[in-house]
């Protein structure tokens, strides 16, 4: 069976999503989720403390996907470490069999709490993969053993044209083999951008969001800079007045918009994002 580095590279429609590491060091629920997913999608991004929330590493929530039998994805943010602990963890990770890193800038720190890092940018931390990669360290030291990464980064599909084409451009430079985007609403808003992934040929797997309340639709509205959202989309939810109705909807709608981003012919899959409800994540999955 194809691991998610031989599915990428095969060219087979990956499905993946993301789930959020447990708020302390009971990974009861966490691992319920994991299992459940087992089977089901092609990898499971592992987050880092998302939105500045205080989360168990992602290198032990990784270590967990593997040990239930599912492929992790491990994000990791520019934020949060400098280049020595980088590379610890990295090694670490390696150590533990975890291949795939997902390199992320990582959300701005508020109000001086907690305070960013950012002793590298993304460039400079697919650099730090690289170079594990060929068995050196940072200071370009040989290490005991290469490090296997599959390192991955992340594109906004409705950023401005020239910024898009040399932000794809220099990731793939710096190593990344694959790419994840940021929600997307309807394929056909993505013109330009599939005219750069096909330019590029770059291996790039489409964000979906499951909209299953007209509060998650709101905060996506926040930070939807370009972003087309569909009057079906915002009309469909309001249209229902049960949780249950309107869960079913967004299911519906995200399933709907995965089977046109894998009609495009052009991206290698969908990433799935739940946040205000990861378990909605199982249903969708489960009619894939």
């Amino acid at each position: 069976m194809l691991d998610f580095r031989g599915k990428i590279e095969s060219g087979e429609f990956c499905i993946t999503c993301e789930i959020s590491p447990p708020r302390g060091p009971n990974s009861d629920d966490f691992e319920a989720k994991i299992k459940g997913l087992a089977g089901k999608v092609s990898a499971v991004n592992i987050t880092d403390n998302p939105m500045l929330s205080v989360r168990m590493s992602p290198v032990v929530a990784s270590f967990l996907c593997l040990r239930n039998g599912v492929e992790p994805i491990m994000q990791m943010t520019c934020r949060d470490r400098n280049i020595l602990a980088i590379t610890s963890e990295l090694i670490s990770a390696c150590a533990l069999g975890i291949k795939n890193v997902l390199v992320l800038r990582g959300d701005m720190p508020k109000d001086g709490k907690p305070q960013g890092v950012f002793e590298v940018d993304v460039a400079g931390f697919l650099k730090i993969i690289l170079d594990l990669n060929q068995g050196l360290d940072f200071r370009g030291n040989q290490i005991n053993q290469k490090c296997d990464f599959f390192p991955g980064a992340a594109l906004n599909p409705f950023d401005e044209i020239n910024n898009l084409r040399a932000n794809l451009l220099g990731k793939l430079e710096g190593g990344a083999k694959f790419f994840q985007t940021q929600p997307v609403f309807d394929v056909s808003s993505l013109d330009k951008f599939v005219d750069v992934v096909q330019e590029y040929k770059a291996n790039v797997l489409v964000g979906v969001i499951i909209v299953a309340s007209e509060k998650t639709l709101e905060i996506v509205k926040s930070f939807a800079k370009g972003m087309y959202i569909p009057p079906k989309l915002e009309e469909g939810i309001s249209k229902f007045q049960s949780k249950e109705d309107k869960e079913k909807f967004g299911i519906d709608f995200a399933l709907e918009l995965i089977h046109s981003i894998k009609n495009t012919g052009v991206f290698r899959g969908a990433h799935i994002y739940s946040p205000a409800n990861e378990k909605l994540i199982l249903q969708l999955v489960s009619r894939l």
